[in-house]
């Protein structure tokens, strides 16, 4: 069923768990500086897909995956290669809403990598739904 490849990975992976390969070869990126944020880019590496550029497909796509038919700027960019928005919007829409993750902690992983990015969109979103939650600042 599994190659020997994985099954290799996996047995080491176990034996450093449970410390018995010592994990001095691990080597651990840097830290996120604390004092600031990471500078977000000054333009948008893609444009977003403005609405008078919007095919039937593309609009399919947003009554599909919004209900109301109103486009974030996040999703207009998405929309830019529709398959994308197929493949990434159930995923998203999962993690967000219908994963066992607990609400509190979602919140937290996406704030942590709105933060990390300097998406200041995606750190909004986040911040809103984690006040909803009574999380302070």
């Amino acid at each position: 069923m599994f190659g020997k490849t994985v099954v290799s990975s996996l047995c080491l992976a176990l034996l450093w768990v449970w410390g018995a390969v010592p994990a001095t070869a691990q080597s651990l990126p840097d830290p996120p500086p604390r004092d600031r944020q990471p500078v977000a880019p000054s333009a948008p590496r893609v444009v977003p897909l403005p609405e008078t550029e919007w095919t039937d497909e593309h609009r399919a796509l947003v009554e599909q995956f919004t209900g109301d038919g109103f486009a974030d700027n996040q999703l207009h960019t998405l929309l830019r290669v529709p398959a994308i928005v197929e493949g990434l919007l159930p995923l998203t829409i999962y993690l967000n809403e219908a994963s066992t993750v607990p609400p509190r902690q979602r919140v937290l992983l996406s704030l942590r990598a709105a933060w990390l990015g300097g998406n200041q969109a995606l750190w909004a979103t986040h911040a809103a739904r984690a006040r909803a939650l009574r999380m302070t600042d």
